[in-house]
């Protein structure tokens, strides 16, 4: 007290006149310290709830969403969900808050790992791969990918298992059987799947060539990478193991994606039936001078069509540049194989074989055989596509009677809708075939003027002719329709 009373007296300047320093407490420091802790303390809780939401609504909740797609199982336990690291951080954070054991996602995920997980993974899985393992083996010679992928499937959830759950030591057991029957199956694929010497060397790769090429008959120096524009690129893609189906592909042109699409097996070729698709031949840009037959109708050509079209737009695009050489790729199935096109002569070369497939195809393209017949339909379809031009011929796709639409509560017609394709001439006197569905709305007694509420963007016919053509700057009432280019002579 006495030193206190000396302060006063001397005043609060006399604070440097003392010989030894005097530490004045600021108020609020401890005050503002804690309630910083608290404010750190609040947001990590509320990280911690919102963690636990998240996690929750990405759990394999029961075992069908764990099932019958091992990729993606793998990828969700392993990256999306990660069982691992998701179990961590749920631990770590009920230590620091215990009271998290009442929040309701928290209790969802720790049902998951407690309840619904373990079922899954000591009962449903096991049972799963022992179903794929027996199906490989029973049905392998009928058909040998189905089975194959399914041992690969099987392979997948073992090795996944293994990596989350380690604990679980039954399919660390099951796995050497598994890959032991896949090294037969192997043994036994490449037997038959292999048609050359140049198939088992660039197994999984997409060579290309200025000339057909015929599997089984192919050598080293009939393949190239570097073209000129006026010179037709065929393709082959050698595979492991045997395709059906659709075949995806990627086109790439510098390195920068423009299209993608399918293949139909209608191009695979095999050396045996245990093989049927074990090597796939197509076109790249086509020969306008080669036998119609390999530019046969169907996504082969159609494939051939979309791929000359962007590589020839890119080409005139860029055709300012000195620079006229590109880069091609395609992905087939995931693998990637590239080509050098020199473009520096012009592009009249790709150009005239893409009018050639581009003719073809518009020679192919038939309108669909009516199911029906409505006059009123018809005139319908003719008013609605005025825009584009004069409907030559309209088909129904329906019985030829209109699909009327009612309220749901009054029973009341709404309006009236029909399905079908027409051909119209436009003004320049080019066809294109559209297909969609007209639309009339009911007013008082009767319907207002017909309207295209719908352009279908593609075309498959019971030919397994498929067509899917976009026609630049060709636009309807609805503004981002597309039309099917048609040769007026065809009926």
């Amino acid at each position: 007290m006495a030193l206190v009373l000396a302060l006063i007296l001397l005043g609060s300047n006399s604070f440097a006149q003392l010989p030894f320093k005097v530490k004045v407490p600021k108020t609020g420091d401890k005050a503002s310290k804690q309630t910083e802790n608290s404010e750190k303390n609040d947001a990590k809780k509320e990280e911690g709830k919102a963690f636990f939401e998240a996690k929750s609504g990405n759990m394999l909740d029961n075992s069908n969403q764990g099932l019958y797609n091992a990729k993606k199982f793998a990828q969700h336990m392993l990256e999306e969900f990660n069982y691992v690291e998701t179990k961590k951080k749920m631990d770590e954070l009920l230590a620091a808050y215990p009271e998290f054991k009442d929040d309701y996602y928290y209790k969802r995920l720790k049902d998951f790992y407690e309840k619904s997980f373990p079922e899954f993974a000591d009962k449903d899985l096991p049972a799963y791969i022992e179903k794929l393992k027996k199906e490989a083996t029973e049905n392998f010679e009928s058909n040998p990918s189905g089975s194959a992928q399914k041992l690969d499937d099987a392979i997948v959830y073992c090795k996944t298992m293994m990596k989350i759950s380690p604990e679980r030591t039954q399919y660390k057991q099951m796995l050497p059987q598994l890959e032991e029957l896949n090294g037969k199956f192997d043994k036994y694929m490449n037997e038959k799947v292999y048609v050359s010497e140049v198939h088992k060397k660039h197994v999984g790769e997409t060579l290309f060539s200025n000339k057909p090429i015929t599997p089984g008959k192919e050598k080293e120096g009939d393949f190239k990478k570097e073209f000129k524009e006026n010179e037709p690129v065929f393709a082959i893609t050698y595979f492991s193991r045997s395709r059906s189906g659709y075949v995806d592909y990627s086109l790439y042109i510098n390195d920068e994606k423009e299209t993608e699409g399918s293949f139909m097996d209608r191009a695979l070729f095999s050396t045996s039936e245990i093989a049927p698709a074990t090597v796939y031949t197509f076109m790249v840009i086509p020969d306008p001078d080669y036998s119609k037959m390999k530019l046969k109708k169907g996504a082969a050509a159609y494939s051939a069509y979309k791929v000359t079209d962007e590589i020839l737009s890119e080409i005139k695009h860029t055709g300012e540049f000195a620079d006229k050489k590109y880069k091609i790729s395609l992905d087939i199935m995931g693998s990637r194989s590239s080509f050098t096109l020199d473009a520096s002569s012009g592009s009249a070369g790709i150009e005239k074989s893409f009018n050639a497939i581009k003719k073809q195809r518009m020679d192919d393209l038939r309108l669909p055989k009516s199911k029906g017949s409505n006059p009123e339909i018809i005139a319908a379809f003719s008013v609605a596509m005025a825009e584009l031009g004069t409907v030559q011929q309209v088909s129904l796709t329906e019985d030829g009677a209109w699909i009327y639409k009612k309220n749901n509560l009054t029973g009341i017609i709404m309006s009236r809708v029909a399905p079908g394709w027409a051909i119209v001439k436009d003004k320049t006197g080019k066809c294109y075939m559209y297909g969609g569905v007209v639309s009339q709305q009911k007013v008082g007694s009767g319907f207002a003027k017909a309207e295209m509420i719908e352009y279908y963007e593609d075309f498959d016919n019971s030919d397994d002719n498929y067509y899917h053509v976009k026609v630049d700057g060709k636009k309807g009432a609805n503004g981002n329709n597309e039309g099917f280019e048609y040769n007026c002579a065809n009926k």
